[in-house]
């Protein structure tokens, strides 16, 4: 499947991606090359993401492991082991302190990024988790599954906040950026809901069936954008649930990532390469 994951650098100035050929690499936004390929997954790299501060990445894999890596040097400076199938899904905490992992275990963890050890194993979902995420405040953590679910959790105690279920299966589960609304994706609609309440704000419609992988927010917070088998990335407006334009891709998109300044949209495509789109 090519690119399987793509973010963007907190300074928006570099990209990390990860794929089948079971290695990170790390890109220059301006120039379009190489800088970095970090090397020991066993198989491939399903997830990406770099901490708050940018020095460090965490990689979620096939074979697994969760790997947190030096980016400057490329070193594996830690491995995580105790997921009993693959990593789909991988993030830090807002203060880089704590780390969370998905898998087709069926479980969401939370771990401890300087020992290593876990904390808290997250257990209900029916299917595979595929998509992980911290509140803005680091309080709640959201899991998402194939089983039509997505979760809030507390993520001091392991206790369930809420849930928010879907007629299709899930594939991507996101906070706004104040925390107060959570966006998902999957096999037949995106949508919007309130993370406190868990009431559906909105569903993303243009009428047509959709299948996305993966949904991201604008960073001010009045736009998402939504990427899928349809080969192309759909940008949304928040306010209204209309489509706002469609970036046509010559394949299908596996994940998408917009810059901080939210000009610019990474997305990992299926033939091996990352596509760059400057959306202004």
């Amino acid at each position: 499947d090519g690119v399987r994951c793509a973010t963007f650098s907190p300074d928006g100035n570099q990209v990390l991606s990860g794929g089948r050929d079971k290695t990170m690499r790390l890109w220059d936004v301006d120039t379009g090359k190489e800088l970095r390929r970090f090397s020991g997954h066993t198989d491939a790299v399903l997830w990406v993401v770099f901490s708050p501060n940018g020095k460090q990445a965490l990689s979620g894999g096939a074979d697994k492991t969760m790997r947190l890596w030096d980016v400057a040097s490329g070193r594996e400076i830690r491995r995580f082991s105790g997921h009993t199938n693959e990593i789909y899904a991988v993030a830090f905490s807002p203060d880089g302190r704590q780390l969370l992992s998905g898998s087709t275990d069926k479980t969401m963890r939370l771990w401890d990024a300087a020992s290593g050890r876990e904390l808290r194993s997250f257990s209900g979902h029916l299917e595979g988790v595929f998509s992980v995420a911290f509140s803005p405040d680091g309080s709640r953590v959201l899991s998402e599954s194939y089983d039509k679910t997505a979760r809030l959790w507390d993520s001091a105690s392991g206790s369930e906040l809420q849930r928010f279920s879907s007629q299709y299966a899930l594939c991507s589960a996101v906070f706004s950026r104040d925390g107060h609304s959570i966006l998902t994706a999957g096999l037949g609609e995106a949508a919007l809901w309130d993370s406190r309440s868990g009431a559906k704000l909105r569903k993303l419609e243009d009428g047509v069936m959709p299948i996305y992988y993966a949904a991201a927010f604008s960073p001010d917070g009045t736009q998402v954008a939504t990427c899928g088998l349809e080969k192309d990335v759909r940008v949304w407006d928040i306010a209204t649930g209309s489509k706002v334009f469609a970036l046509g891709q010559p394949n299908y998109v596996s994940s998408l990532a917009v810059a901080p300044t939210g000009r610019l949209v990474a997305v990992g495509n299926s033939d091996n390469s990352i596509g760059l789109w400057d959306t202004t």
